[in-house]
C-alpha cells in the first residue's frame, strides 16, 4: 500500500488558530463566571474533600453514614444551604484526599484543580507521539488541542477527578499499544476508582479477547485495593456502601450521554438497558479490530456508553478515542469524515444541550463513533515508525 501524499495545512492554518482561539475564550469565560461559585461549595469538590476529612478525624469507618457527611460538610462549609453532594467512590480514594485537608477549602479548591490541568498535560505528553498528524495539522501541542475539549473545562468546575483517570488510562493505552499488558493491567485496576468504565473496558480488552496477563495484573490491583478498602471500612462499612450505590442515586437520565440515560429517556426500563449494554459490550468484543490502537479506544467508547453513570465531565476519558480517530483520519486525508469526531468539540453544542437537558442526546454520535473507529483506523495507521505527518 503506498502512502497518502504529504498534506500541506498551511492555507487553513488562519481559521484553524481563530477556531482554537475561539474555543479557549470560550473556555477560559466559562471558568471565570463559574469558579466563584466552586469556592463556595458548588460542585463536586465538597464530597472528596468531606471524604478526607472524615477519614482525617478518625471516621473513615461512617464514610458512608449520610448523616455523618452531612455533618462534616457544615464543618468546612457552614453557610451552604442546599442539599450534599453525597460522596460514591470507593473507600480507597479517600485516602489521599486526606492530603487536601491539610488546606482550607478555598485553598483545595486551587490545588486540586491546578493537579487536574497538570494529570491533562501529562496524559497529553503520553499521547502525543501517537498524533503527530493531529498536531502538525492543528499547528498546536496535542495539550493545548486537549484544552479546548468542553468536557476538560466542565471537570474543573465541577471539580470532579476525571482528569486523574484520564492520565491512567492514557498510560494504560501508551502500555497496551506497546504489548506491555501486565503494566496496563496495573494502570487499569489504579483507576479503579471509577469503576463503572473500567470494569466493561477490562472485560471487552481482556475476557472478551482474552488477554491473561492484563486480566491478572489488573485483578491483583483490584485486589489489593480491595484489601485497603477493607482494613479501612471494616466489612460493615463496606455493605453500607454497597447500601449506599443501590439506594441514594438519584440520576436526570437526560443529563447522562450514555446508553442507560437514552434508553430510559426514551421509556425503557432497567432490564433493556442491561441487555443493550451487554450487547454493546460482546459485540465490541468479539468485533475484529484492524490495530491495537482501534481495539483500544472503541473498547473505550463502549465502555462510556455501556457505564451506568455517566456525566459530561466523565467524557475527558474520551479524548483518547477521540485524538487516535482524527489522527488517524488526518493521516489517510478523508476529510468527511472529521465531522463525527470533531462534533464532541464544538463548545456552543454543550451549552444548547445543558440549556435543553438534553446531554443523552450525545450518546447518538457516540454509538456512531463506537461503529466508525475500527473501520476508520487501519493497521497502518497504529506505527508511528511507518507513518508520514502532515506537512507544516
Amino acid at each position: 500500500m503506498n502512502p497518502p501524499a504529504i498534506v500541506n495545512t498551511s492555507r487553513f492554518r488562519p481559521f484553524i488558530y481563530a477556531a482554537i482561539a475561539y474555543l479557549l475564550i470560550l473556555q477560559i469565560g466559562a471558568l471565570a463566571l463559574n469558579v466563584p461559585r466552586g469556592l463556595t461549595g458548588d460542585g463536586d469538590l465538597p464530597s472528596f474533600y468531606r471524604a478526607g476529612l472524615m477519614v482525617r478525624s478518625g471516621q473513615g469507618r461512617n464514610l458512608y453514614n449520610v448523616g455523618a457527611q452531612i455533618r462534616y460538610e457544615h464543618l468546612f462549609l457552614p453557610h451552604r444551604d442546599r442539599p450534599i453532594q453525597i460522596y460514591y467512590h470507593p473507600p480507597f480514594e479517600a485516602l489521599p484526599l486526606v492530603l487536601l485537608t491539610q488546606l482550607s477549602y478555598k485553598d483545595a479548591f486551587w490545588v486540586w484543580s491546578a493537579a487536574g490541568v497538570g494529570a491533562l498535560l501529562l496524559g497529553a505528553r503520553a499521547l502525543a507521539p501517537e498524533l503527530q498528524n493531529l498536531s502538525v495539522a492543528a499547528g498546536a501541542p496535542i495539550w493545548l488541542i486537549f484544552l479546548c475539549f468542553f468536557p476538560v473545562a466542565n471537570t474543573i468546575l465541577q471539580g470532579q477527578d476525571s482528569l486523574f483517570l484520564f492520565v491512567l488510562l492514557a498510560f494504560a493505552y501508551r502500555e497496551f499499544r506497546s504489548k506491555r499488558e501486565l503494566r496496563a493491567g496495573v494502570l487499569l485496576g489504579l483507576a479503579l476508582f471509577k469503576f463503572q468504565y473500567i470494569a466493561p473496558l477490562v472485560f471487552i480488552l481482556a475476557f472478551l479477547r482474552w488477554r491473561p496477563r492484563l486480566l491478572f495484573s489488573c485483578g491483583v490491583t483490584a485486589l489489593f485495593l480491595a484489601g485497603i478498602s477493607w482494613a479501612q471500612m471494616g466489612t460493615s462499612g463496606l455493605l453500607a456502601y454497597w447500601h449506599l450505590l443501590g439506594h441514594h442515586y438519584v440520576e436526570q437520565n437526560r443529563q447522562m450521554p450514555d446508553l442507560r440515560g437514552l434508553v430510559l429517556t426514551l421509556g425503557g426500563n432497567r432490564a433493556i438497558v442491561i441487555g443493550l449494554s451487554l450487547a454493546v459490550a460482546v459485540w465490541c468484543g468479539l468485533r475484529k479490530a484492524p490495530s491495537l490502537p482501534a481495539e483500544f479506544s472503541a473498547a473505550l467508547v463502549a465502555a462510556a456508553l455501556v457505564s451506568y453513570h455517566m456525566h459530561i465531565y466523565d467524557m475527558s476519558i474520551l479524548l483518547i478515542p477521540l485524538a487516535v480517530t482524527l489522527d488517524a483520519i488526518l493521516k489517510d486525508q478523508a476529510w468527511k469524515r472529521l465531522l463525527l469526531p470533531g462534533l464532541f468539540w464544538i463548545t456552543p453544542l454543550y451549552g444548547l444541550l445543558l440549556h435543553t437537558n438534553l446531554y443523552v442526546l450525545l450518546s447518538l454520535p457516540l454509538l456512531g463513533l463506537l461503529y466508525a473507529i475500527p473501520i476508520w483506523l487501519s493497521a497502518n495507521a497504529a506505527s508511528t515508525a511507518s507513518v508520514p505527518v502532515l506537512s507544516k
